[in-house]
């Protein structure tokens, strides 16, 4: 008695069965079975519902073929069951309506297809479809009345958006403030515009992490300052000022703080010291802002000495024109930004102790009676930049 095989429902004789119609059954094996099978491609308009493969046993049918394309109008993703026996298909969903079409072998996994994709699946026989290959043609998915519900607000990276957060990536984000509001996360991407004098200050960068950033604009008449948390900084110094109509990008880099646009601002200044000032600290402000660095002239009032150093806070030379036995001449100083005197026994020289928020102070130093054998005031002209 025939027997068929189970994936692909093959005819299968017994021994001496047929004997005069064999070939029938055999050309139907080659030609409807096996090469439908391989070649087959068959369109199925299945009407908007579910829809079951039909399966017959050596003779034509749904299952067996190979590519399948389905269409129909659809109101709804539909499902389609299909055997559950060890099965390639490449599925074509060409219906219309925006919906996709599930392939299932009645229980186990499914495989959806979307609407106007080609998908390559395979049964296992057992727990079900899985995805070989799957192309999405470059179109607009059409989802006619439908729409994506109830999404969060994406604040990742990589998360997808809602509607309003598109529609506010189109304009730019303001916020005016005459007060300290502590920058926060969600202050990330607007423009800030302070409007009159104050202090901002700025949530820690690790909790705002790297990435975030602001505009902040000086709007109004006075000096704003910038204070990052605790011993965070920005652009290297714990505070910042910004002056009126002056505007940055504070960007944060998950420990401290950047800015871009800034502008290096140039202060110049003069300041005096009698030549037989006693050995101690100077400090020096009216500045606006903490030097990155400082160079320095002076001279000593109605003589010839003069010198020229600088500092940028931790490292500090100059070059002093000295009288050395009635001969003038030029030494240098490593480790003194100033160094005045008409003798190698006489003297004053400085050295930075820091710089600060508005100005910078300096150390001095007397060697013996002082710049000038101690007669005169030393006049030192200076030039701090930001």
């Amino acid at each position: 008695m025939a027997t068929y095989t189970t994936p692909l429902r093959i005819k299968l004789l017994a021994d001496g069965e047929e004997p005069v119609v064999w070939g029938q059954s055999t050309n139907i094996n080659l030609s409807t079975v096996l090469e439908t099978a391989i070649t087959g491609v068959k369109t199925i308009a299945t009407g908007d519902v579910n829809y079951t493969l039909t399966a017959n046993n050596a003779l034509p049918d749904d299952a067996r073929n190979a590519i399948l394309v389905f269409t129909g109008a659809r109101t709804a993703i539909r499902t389609i069951t299909a055997p559950n026996v060890n099965k390639t298909y490449t599925i074509k969903n060409s219906t219309t309506g925006g919906f996709g079409i599930t392939i299932s072998a009645g229980s186990g996994t499914t495989v959806t297809i979307p609407n106007g994709a080609t998908t390559q699946v395979y049964c296992d026989g057992s727990t079900g479809f899985y995805v070989v290959s799957s192309t999405i043609p470059i179109t607009d998915i059409a989802m006619n009345s439908m729409k994506l519900t109830g999404l969060a607000v994406g604040t990742a990276a990589a998360d997808s958006v809602r509607y309003d957060q598109l529609a506010v990536a189109k304009k730019v984000l303001t916020a005016s403030r005459s007060s300290d509001t502590i920058l926060a996360a969600s202050d990330f991407g607007t423009l800030i515009l302070a409007t009159s004098s104050f202090t901002q200050t700025i949530t820690a960068a690790a909790t705002l992490a790297a990435g975030w950033w602001v505009d902040y604009r000086n709007d109004g008449t006075g000096v704003i300052t910038l204070d990052a948390n605790a011993s965070e900084t920005i652009d290297g110094a714990t505070t910042i000022t910004l002056q009126p109509a002056e505007s940055i990008t504070l960007f944060c880099d998950g420990s401290n703080f950047k800015t871009i646009g800034r502008k290096s601002r140039v202060f110049v200044g003069s300041f005096t010291r009698l030549a037989n000032a006693a050995t101690g600290s100077q400090s020096i402000t009216g500045v606006g802002f903490k030097p990155r660095t400082v160079e320095y002239m002076g001279t000593i009032v109605s003589t010839y000495c003069y010198c020229t150093g600088f500092s940028d806070g931790t490292s500090d030379n100059c070059i002093t024109m000295i009288q050395a036995a009635g001969t003038p001449g030029f030494t240098t100083r490593a480790g003194n930004c100033i160094g005045l005197g008409l003798e190698n026994s006489n003297f004053q020289v400085a050295t930075t102790t820091s710089h600060n928020s508005d100005g910078f102070t300096l150390a001095f130093t007397k060697t013996g009676a002082g710049a000038n054998a101690g007669t005169g005031t030393m006049a030192i002209y200076f030039r701090a930049q930001e």
